[in-house]
């Protein structure tokens, strides 16, 4: 979407369309992972501290 778009005017379900495809997209500062794929490993990562913890 382009710098200055008015978000207010778009519907919930195309917002949630541009979300995903964002999500989906790799990100170089991720290690070329995408952001799913980044939360997956830290969630795993915090199962397994907290599973030690115990």
């Amino acid at each position: 979407m382009p710098k200055g778009v008015d978000l207010s005017k778009a519907s919930q379900e195309y917002l949630n369309s541009v979300a995903d495809l964002m999500n989906a997209r790799p990100w170089q500062t991720l290690g070329w992972k995408t952001p799913n794929q980044a939360l997956e490993e830290e969630i795993a990562q915090f199962n397994s501290r907290v599973a030690l913890a115990s």
